[in-house]
Order: structure tokens, then C-alpha cells, then sequence
């Protein structure tokens, strides 16, 4: 049985995409967050501008991994959007499933198991 992916709602693409990223980054952050401070600290020895001064404390990793979500559900969004629009000239993915299906009130049912 084929089935043709044409369209891709959106919200649910940015509302997975945002949480999902953001709690990898958060983890990431908690995980890496003293080495992140220590290369600012560093970077501020090397620089006229003194961004060791700045204090990056919890607050400042838990807006860096809110904004790194965003940033990606934004991107992500942009893509689906541009894969609905190609998709409706071009033609959508074809997905091919092996075995006899039968759709009964929207649930999908095997007739034979191979």
C-alpha cells in the first residue's frame, strides 16, 4: 500500500522541535555549563571587551538552551513550510508499507501478517 506525504501541520512540528532541543541543550548546558564559563572567563583575558565580567549563572544557560530551542523550531518550521510548498507543486514523499492494510474509522488494521 503507497501513501503520499503532502502536507505537515506545522504547530506540532514547532512545539516538538522547541521542547525537544531545548531539553537536550539544558542538559548539555548543566553538563558542560563550567567549561562554558571558564572559555568566556578566558576569552575576556584575550580581548579588549570584558565579557568575563558578565555573571553567567543558571538563568543565563537556561535562556541560552530557550533560545537555541527557539532558534531550531523556527528553522525547522521554515522547512516544513517550504516542504508543504514544494510538495504541493512537485508532488509529496511516497512511503510504500508491505502486507495488506485495511483503514477502519481512521485506525489502521493488518489483514495478513507476513
Amino acid at each position: 500500500m503507497k501513501f503520499e506525504l503532502k502536507n505537515i501541520h506545522l504547530w506540532p512540528v514547532f512545539k516538538m522541535t522547541f521542547f525537544v532541543t531545548t531539553v537536550f541543550m539544558l542538559l548539555f548546558l548543566l553538563i558542560f555549563g563550567k567549561q562554558f564559563i571558564a572559555m568566556f572567563q578566558s576569552m575576556s583575558e584575550l580581548s579588549s571587551v570584558d565579557v568575563g565580567a558578565i555573571n553567567f549563572g543558571f538563568f543565563a544557560l537556561l535562556s541560552m538552551a530557550f533560545i537555541f530551542g527557539l532558534e531550531l523550531a523556527i528553522l525547522n518550521t521554515i522547512i516544513v513550510v517550504l516542504y508543504n510548498l514544494f510538495s504541493q507543486w512537485l508532488g509529496g514523499v511516497v512511503v510504500e508499507f508491505e502486507g495488506d492494510w485495511e483503514i477502519v474509522d481512521g485506525e489502521e488494521k493488518v489483514k495478513n501478517n507476513k
